[in-house]
């Protein structure tokens, strides 16, 4: 099918202009296994914010519904008024986890969160044995979508469990590698995990996700960082909200009653955006602030993605400082275009002494980093140029390259 053939060529042209090559084996499971056999249905919000439903007819299909499917983008395929339920992951991300992932044939492979079934498909296929695959999936009505998926496409022998991925499943352990696809701000397989097994997963940072790729190396996990992304949220038991995005309405009031802080804007200029820029432009300040927010993300405790309904003012990045003396309270929110501050001047320095900060260092980017995940029961060293984010399971640090 030459909507096939598109899709992966998309893959390998976006993989190679970010400098990463696809492997061959990855790349001849996405030409064997229909994208299409997942997605019985999918959605679309149309102009005015409706929700569209397509539905395929397998014995019929739709040319328009299968160019939809075949794109190199997230589908909604299950979709509850508004609220998306789950999707089918990007192929382009699909194929970078799968590569971090370190997948190999005749592996035994855990994968948390099922979704449509495709991902669990794509990684049988590269296996070799579908009954080495065990995926996890923490919706009922989710789980069983992705095992009529699984059959209409042939790999009914991969295992689809229904509960909660947080607990991994123990019965099939020890895994060769271990993939999450859902944003995860815990780590709590590694007793699942075999000596020097592989594990990959969208990690989250208050509130910034990132892909890692971790490696099991002596009780500690020791890995790399590669793109940022979004994915819906982990559900269940290792869930944490303080790592997730914030829209709070008090604090959306709190905001919108703020000044626009002119004079540190002008210092971080060169990443926000005036207005004149080209496409070019926009972009390079784009992977800038990027970078910057990903430093205050693993710097600043007090760090958060800031998310409302309010035109303009949809999404940033701040810091909010919350005390029980109010007049020591205060948030300052980085907006792509604006910096905008409630309360306290303090905080607003804070983001002023990190850009410093940042800046000295190179203005290091994602993959600058590494990262290190300790274990509760193991002490997590710290030296220089290197930052400490606690988790309930343990600690990451991330550590500047040298």
């Amino acid at each position: 099918m030459a909507m096939v053939e598109d899709l992966v060529r998309s893959i390998k042209e976006r993989s190679e202009r970010i400098g990463r090559k696809i492997s061959p084996e990855i790349i001849d499971a996405f030409l064997k296994v229909p994208r299409h056999l997942f997605t019985p249905r999918v959605y679309e919000e149309g102009e005015n914010g409706e929700v569209i439903e397509h539905i395929l007819d397998y014995n019929n299909p739709d040319p328009e519904i299968l160019k939809k499917i075949y794109s190199d983008m997230p589908l909604a395929i299950i979709v509850k008024g508004k609220e998306v339920i789950s999707t089918s992951s990007q192929p382009f991300v699909m194929a970078f986890m799968l590569e971090d992932a370190k997948i190999k044939k005749g592996m035994k492979v855990l994968e948390i969160g099922t979704g449509s079934g495709y991902n669990a498909a794509i990684i049988a296929q590269i296996v070799g044995e579908p009954q080495k695959v065990i995926t996890i999936e923490i919706k009922q009505e989710v789980a069983e979508l992705a095992r009529e998926n699984l059959k209409r496409a042939g790999f009914e022998k991969v295992k689809v469990i229904t509960g909660d991925g947080g607990a991994g499943y123990p019965e099939e352990a020890p895994y060769d590698s271990i993939l999450a696809t859902c944003s995860c701000p815990e780590i709590p397989w590694m007793d699942q995990l075999a000596p020097k097994g592989t594990i990959a997963f969208p990690l989250i940072t208050r509130g910034i996700e990132t892909l890692v790729s971790l490696q099991e190396e002596n009780g500690i996990l020791k890995g790399s960082l590669t793109l940022f992304v979004r994915f819906l949220r982990f559900e269940g038991v290792y869930s944490a909200p303080e790592h997730f995005a914030r829209e709070i309405r008090a604090l959306q009031r709190l905001v919108e009653k703020g000044e626009k802080r002119k004079e540190i804007m002008q210092e971080l200029e060169e990443i926000l955006l005036q207005g004149d820029e080209n496409e070019k432009e926009k972009r390079e300040k784009a992977i800038k602030r990027a970078g910057f927010e990903f430093f205050l993300a693993i710097t600043e405790p007090e760090a958060l993605v800031y998310e409302s309904g309010i035109k303009g003012h949809e999404r940033g990045y701040a810091l909010w400082h919350k005390d029980k003396d109010l007049s020591k309270s205060g948030i300052v929110v980085l907006f792509p275009d604006e910096i905008v501050l409630w309360g306290n001047k303090e905080i607003e320095k804070k983001i002023s002494r990190r850009f410093e900060e940042w800046k000295n260092l190179g203005e290091p980017g994602l993959r600058d980093y590494e990262i290190a995940f300790y274990p509760n029961e193991t002490i997590a060293p710290l030296s220089k140029n290197q930052w400490s984010v606690p988790r309930r399971r343990g600690t990451t640090i991330f550590s500047l390259k040298k």
